[in-house]
């Protein structure tokens, strides 16, 4: 019997910055839903990132930040609407996602960051977007690497909310809103339209 574990297909890497949580700097440590521990238990689990660029700056506001463990992204994903689940298979049906080739071992830094350079859908560079959402793939205190890390600019977020249901835009709006509250002079942000990836 083949062995299927999740890590055998992948190459691993220690958690980069750009995935640690910014209010402790240091790797996210419990599930944001069901608070499970996700290091030393060796958690299979996601984080995702939503980052807006500052005017004029090279600087960055994360707007979100949330590390989920597999379980509950299996949750969260029986609660889309039918009509979004479609929508969502057809959207990424017509798209080619873009990733740096040739992953080996010893360019895991260089995988990483080429990966979190461009729209993983338009092939864009972030550079040229205001907003951003990036997402990793995680097992307790090692990143995984192949599909993922990757990173989907502004106009690729609005791509996806227009083709959602309200149903679905709506829990995205109580997820946020359970787990999240921007800082008053951003609140502008607060009232765009959010769209979780994982």
């Amino acid at each position: 019997m083949d062995d299927e574990s999740p890590s055998n297909s992948f190459l691993d890497a220690d958690i980069c910055e750009e995935f640690h949580c910014d209010s402790t700097g240091q790797p996210f440590q419990n599930c944001i839903e069901c608070e499970c521990e996700l290091i030393e238990s060796n958690t299979h689990y996601f984080i995702e990132k939503a980052v807006r660029k500052y005017p004029n700056s090279d600087k960055t506001l994360t707007i979100f930040e949330f590390a989920i463990c597999e379980a509950c992204i299996y949750t969260r994903q029986q609660e889309l609407s039918e009509d979004s689940e479609e929508a969502l298979q057809n959207f990424y049906a017509g798209k080619t996602i873009t990733k740096p080739p040739f992953l080996h071992e010893g360019f895991e830094s260089l995988y990483i960051s080429s990966s979190l350079e461009t729209c993983a859908f338009s092939g864009e560079p972030l550079e040229d977007s205001q907003e951003y959402q990036i997402v990793g793939e995680f097992n307790g205190n090692q990143m995984r690497l192949s599909n993922f890390p990757f990173a989907i600019s502004g106009e690729q977020i609005e791509a996806i909310s227009e083709i959602l249901s309200e149903e679905t835009k709506g829990g995205f709006d109580d997820f946020i809103g359970k787990h999240f509250s921007g800082p008053p002079e951003f609140q502008e942000l607060w009232e765009k339209p959010k769209v979780i990836l994982i």
